[in-house]
């Protein structure tokens, strides 16, 4: 058994000073820049914190059986106190029937292990203080004709966002042949991401202001991965040959209502993550005559340009 506590602290403060034109190139301080109109100063700072519990559990009967165990509970300071903490357990078990009795007799086959896992793990990867309203500095006002500065609201908050969390099972089978000089790995695997934290497009009316983060996504992912390797010894030579191979497929099972559309891919339901999305093209302009019969695409659409398909009829 194992029982652990994890505790991480960040913080970075920046502070940035300029002037130009010194008097010669020995001196290095803003004071003796010359061109006094051109000095500036800024500076920033940021901080975050996670804290974790997290224990393991492992059983082992007779090298027959294996079980094992694992729970985290994690708290992070870039969701509201209120969703901060996620828990988040694994399990996985396996049966090594190359160790059973009826199993002995086969000199073939000395490995076979049949196992199987399931776990669940968390995602906070979106930056600091996205919960919280923040403020634009630098903002100016008119005031009795004359400018005035001041500060605005820079961002939509979200206090209800939480934990993105990827549950993933997974089942195998590990065979070894010939005292292993030939072992054969077979998986299939289900892994789906929930409350996706995605910054969600909002409408242009809504004004200067940054998209808030949302969890609303969820994206799943099918597939199964087969590899073999070979190991063997020619005199005083060691070799060995690997193969591998697997197939994947992917599917946004929820998003928003309105589509995230990022040059040329798009996020859909139904679709892959971030499929190619445009128009649909039937074809070449053969001649002039063939443009001008054909809808709209621009005042330079000639001959050889790309026949895009008009859905609007």
């Amino acid at each position: 058994m194992l029982a652990g506590y994890n505790q991480e602290e960040f913080r970075t403060d920046n502070l940035f000073g300029y002037i130009s034109k010194f008097a010669n190139d020995e001196l290095f301080v803003l004071d003796a820049g010359l061109n006094v109109e051109s000095q500036t100063n800024s500076g920033t700072a940021a901080e975050w914190a996670l804290q974790s519990y997290f224990g393991r559990f492992n059983y082992n009967y007779e090298g027959k059986y294996l079980l094992e165990a694992n729970l985290r509970y994690d708290g992070s300071s870039r969701f509201a106190p209120e969703n901060r903490w996620g828990l988040f357990p694994s399990f996985s078990a396996g049966w090594r029937m190359s160790e059973e009795s009826f199993m002995q007799d086969l000199d073939v086959i000395n490995n076979l292990k049949i196992r199987a896992s399931w776990g669940k793990i968390g995602n906070n990867a979106i930056g600091n203080y996205r919960y919280l309203s923040l403020y634009n500095f630098n903002r100016n006002y008119v005031f009795d004709n004359s400018v005035i500065p001041g500060v605005a609201v820079g961002n939509m908050a979200n206090q209800d966002i939480m934990w993105e969390t990827t549950t993933t099972t997974d089942f195998g089978l590990d065979i070894g042949i010939l005292k292993n000089m030939v072992e054969l790995s077979g998986d299939y695997f289900i892994k789906r991401t929930e409350d996706i934290l995605i910054t969600v497009p909002i409408p242009y009316l809504i004004g200067d202001l940054g998209a808030p983060i949302q969890n609303v996504g969820t994206v799943e992912n099918r597939g199964w991965e087969l590899s073999m390797t070979h190991r063997n010894r020619i005199k005083d030579i060691n070799y060995s040959i690997n193969f591998n191979i697997s197939h994947v497929e992917n599917k946004v099972i929820k998003y928003s209502d309105v589509d995230a559309i990022s040059g040329g891919f798009i996020l859909r339901e139904g679709l892959p993550v971030w499929s190619l999305y445009g128009y649909n093209v039937l074809g070449i302009f053969q001649d002039q005559d063939e443009v001008d019969g054909h809808a709209f695409q621009n005042p330079m659409t000639g001959p050889g340009d790309l026949k895009f398909e008009d859905q609007l009829t």
